[in-house]
């Protein structure tokens, strides 16, 4: 829904996993991973 809400597919998750920026955990929900949270907080 996290993406949907943005404008992006639901697939766009895979992508994002593949590149270390989001995490499907086994419970089916997305996640943000370190790395994201590393770059989010670079950008506050």
């Amino acid at each position: 829904m996290l993406f949907q809400r943005h404008g992006f597919a639901p697939q766009t998750t895979g992508g994002w996993a593949r590149g270390d920026w989001a995490e499907i955990r086994d419970d089916g929900l997305r996640y943000l991973t370190a790395k994201s949270h590393t770059w989010l907080e670079g950008r506050a």
